[in-house]
């Protein structure tokens, strides 16, 4: 999934042009989407420098469960959106990147099983301080290990997981 970002000016006119083209805050205000989106991770030429992911989920409920329930990612904005179909996005931030989870109004097909059957993207990885805390919520909540927690020689330490809709989420401890 290829995500776009749009940024609208606040004000009477970007409220106008949100209303035109389908936009509309549920949360947060547009202003505050793009300040929260710069606070994530600025550099020193003032650009946010991040990797964000759009998943198209089957039950949005199930999915800030995993992750922001369960896994503590901050929700930073809600939106309901017609520009890429009408639907619902929430995004949540993991250091400088957003995991934006779409809830679309017209039912999304699942990809086929397997992570590395298939060509395009498929696991999205997440640094964390410490892993040991990420296997204890994930034992809690009975959550599907596809790759169980591994060391490597450098002392690194992977763990991957399912999330609700089966795709893969990889944790990496430095």
């Amino acid at each position: 999934m290829v995500s776009t970002r749009i940024i609208i000016s606040s004000g009477f006119l970007g409220f106008i042009l949100m209303s035109l083209i389908g936009i509309k805050t549920t949360d947060v205000s547009d202003t505050q989407l793009y300040k929260n989106d710069l606070e994530a991770g600025l550099h020193q030429d003032g650009e946010r420098m991040a990797i964000d992911i759009g998943l198209v989920v089957s039950d949005m409920d199930a999915s800030l469960g995993f992750y922001r329930d369960m896994l503590g990612l901050e929700q930073v904005g809600e939106i309901t959106t017609k520009l890429i179909g009408k639907g619902q996005m929430i995004q949540l931030k993991h250091g400088s990147s957003l995991i934006k989870l779409l809830k679309m109004e017209s039912p999304a097909v699942a990809s086929k099983e397997g992570f590395v059957d298939v060509i395009g993207y498929r696991y999205i990885t997440l640094i964390v301080p410490n892993i040991d805390t990420i296997i204890k919520r994930i034992e809690k909540e009975n959550v599907a290990t596809v790759m169980p927690l591994t060391e490597l020689g450098n002392g690194a330490k992977i763990l991957m997981v399912k999330d609700p809709d089966g795709n893969v989420v990889e944790f990496v401890q430095p």
